[in-house]
């Protein structure tokens, strides 16, 4: 009887999520259909890999191919990670416990590494690529992960709908854009789709898979935040980050940023700002979030009552 009863509840789960991804990707063709050459859009393609040249970079040729198709006021600028000469980061974690403006990498002359967040943060949207290297993301792209650390706790990328992309000879595509997808979703950004190019069935202008991420990532430029509908990868990134790093903030940084930002507010209780989420997911996050409030005070009171001072004994 209760593996009916499962079995039932996940095929109306399916079938709740199938309707509700087709109604999306309606409105998303709608408003790519009306999207105007007068509002352009900034787009910044980074290449992860050291090559410049080789399947990474044709990947995203493809895509600018596709996008300009599509709007003609769409302005694509690929930037190579690798000229950025990122210095890798030595942990002394005073990004996230101070500031970043403490970091000693900021005194090199070399680093070009706040360039290039600077520019994350004026475009529109954007496509990060790594190829796969003994099945994980290229040197360029962690050393770039690691430099992010403080954007975790602080995101910085509300808003932007970007794409994950990987390029690889023939495994561990869709393993290495989950590692690569999971800083994405901490620092804010929207990931779109996961796309992954293989050495012997590369990914072209006119492949199916790239035409609809790029168009979605599209449409999310000239869609009001208020007609998002995250999906619950988004939502509970979200709410954790908020949990944790607002409401709990054992980091006081963390805690100040998350109320400057007012994503303590109730408008602000599923996601970085008031939009569409369903019934469904405000019952699973409001209870997940109540859940880790409590788990996490009283890992606070237990972590006080035993690094208090004991008191010594008093003698006779």
């Amino acid at each position: 009887m209760f593996f009916k009863l499962s079995l039932l509840l996940f095929v109306l789960f399916k079938l709740y999520s199938w309707f509700k991804s087709n109604q999306l990707r309606k409105r998303l063709h709608s408003v790519l259909e009306s999207l105007a050459d007068r509002n352009p859009k900034q787009i910044l393609l980074i290449n992860g890999s050291p090559r410049k040249n080789r399947s990474t970079a044709t990947m995203l040729e493809a895509m600018i191919t596709h996008l300009k198709a599509k709007s003609s006021s769409v302005s694509c600028r690929i930037v190579h990670i690798e000229d950025y000469h990122l210095l890798p980061c030595r942990g002394c974690a005073g990004c996230v416990t101070k500031s970043e403006d403490v970091c000693p990498l900021r005194r090199s002359s070399e680093d070009r590494f706040e360039e290039l967040i600077e520019e994350l943060k004026a475009c529109d949207a954007f496509v990060i690529t790594s190829p796969v290297y003994v099945g994980m993301v290229s040197s360029q792209i962690k050393v770039f992960l690691d430099r992010i650390a403080p954007y975790y706790h602080r995101p910085i990328l509300m808003g932007k709908p970007c794409i994950i992309a990987i390029a690889t000879a023939a495994a561990y595509g869709p393993r290495v854009a989950k590692q690569l997808a999971e800083p994405i979703y901490f620092m804010g950004a929207y990931p779109v789709a996961h796309l992954v190019t293989k050495a012997i069935k590369p990914l072209t202008a006119t492949s199916p898979a790239l035409m609809r991420a790029c168009e979605h990532m599209l449409a999310y430029t000239a869609l009001p935040h208020s007609e998002w509908e995250p999906h619950w990868r988004a939502c509970y990134q979200y709410c954790f980050s908020r949990t944790l790093f607002g409401e709990v903030g054992f980091n006081p940084p963390d805690r100040a940023y998350w109320a400057q930002q007012g994503w303590l507010t109730p408008p602000c209780q599923y996601y970085f700002y008031p939009c569409r989420v369903s019934f469904a997911k405000r019952c699973v996050f409001g209870g997940f979030r109540a859940a880790f409030q409590v788990s996490m005070k009283i890992m606070r009171a237990m972590r006080m009552k035993y690094n208090s001072p004991k008191e010594a004994p008093q003698g006779e």
